[in-house]
């Protein structure tokens, strides 16, 4: 960053480069300017710009450093600034591009969707699975994993750069995160409705899987338990919150979806199976 003060500095890029063969070892572009060539190899200075290349085709703001004689460095504006922490990073990452932010800067801000509005609390069990009932839904920040005070969060919206001071370090403020915290009420839904958009939106489906379901038990029961690890494969590779099980063919003999999801569970919550069942009738 250009300047001693963080509220008012330029952001400022600086390029590395590694030499061949050593992917670990970045050193500033300048040093490859002011270097006998050895280090960097004869193409040290073609192989750099032609980084700097792939760079700016990721990310159009980086084609000024094309114009300079050595491209060494860059300052970039809030706007610019906003627009790395908006998705271009990931776009120079994905293009080979890694990106190294100074330790000053704290990343870690981050959001969920939380049941409830701001300073509000959820509703009673009961009402959740009402299908008439509405639903206050709010975005809860976070810092390095602890929530957000009303304080810091009104210091966040507030924010006149991408950059704020709170909990004591410089962070980094993603325009997408600035927007929940200046409007953190979401629009009210039924559970029914709000468990649509968290599988099908907000989160996406990662896979879906037939049970088998009318062989003969047990062995029917047999298929639905391997299918039921596969689910457990599936949640420890992919991370998976929610698995949804549906189906079935009712209390009959056959249906053993019942038996093979308790046998892959590891703590049953007895009531509110019955507490649906009971909404649903």
């Amino acid at each position: 960053m250009a300047g001693d003060d963080p509220r008012t500095g330029a952001f400022r890029v600086v390029v590395e480069a590694h030499p061949p063969g050593e992917p670990d070892q970045f050193e500033d572009v300048a040093a490859i300017w002011g270097s006998d060539g050895k280090r960097f190899g004869a193409r040290g200075r073609i192989d750099t710009t032609l980084g700097v290349g792939m760079a700016a085709a990721a990310w159009t703001p980086l084609r000024r450093l094309l114009e300079a004689d050595v491209p060494e460095q860059l300052e970039l504006d809030d706007s610019e600034v906003a627009e790395l922490l908006d998705g271009a990073a990931e776009r120079l990452e994905r293009s080979g591009i890694p990106i190294r932010w100074a330790p000053l800067f704290n990343r870690s801000l981050d959001g969920r969707v939380v049941v409830g509005t701001t300073g509000g609390l959820s509703r009673s069990v009961p009402d959740v699975f009402d299908q008439n009932a509405l639903q206050g839904f709010s975005w809860q920040l976070s810092l390095d994993d602890g929530p957000l005070t009303d304080a810091e969060r009104e210091a966040i919206a507030s924010a006149s750069r991408p950059l704020v001071r709170v909990r004591e370090s410089w962070v980094l403020v993603p325009p997408v995160q600035a927007s929940r915290a200046r409007k953190p009420d979401l629009k009210p839904l039924t559970a029914i409705d709000a468990l649509s958009v968290a599988l099908t939106e907000a989160l996406g489906t990662l896979d879906s899987i037939a049970v088998h379901d009318g062989l003969a038990y047990p062995v029917g029961l047999r298929h639905a338990f391997h299918d039921g690890v596969t689910w457990l494969d599936l949640c420890d590779d992919e991370q998976c919150c929610l698995v949804v099980t549906t189906g079935g063919t009712g209390p009959a003999l056959r249906d053993v979806t019942p038996d093979a999801t308790a046998a892959v569970c590891g703590k049953m919550m007895p009531g509110f199976g019955e507490l649906m069942r009971a909404e649903s009738l």
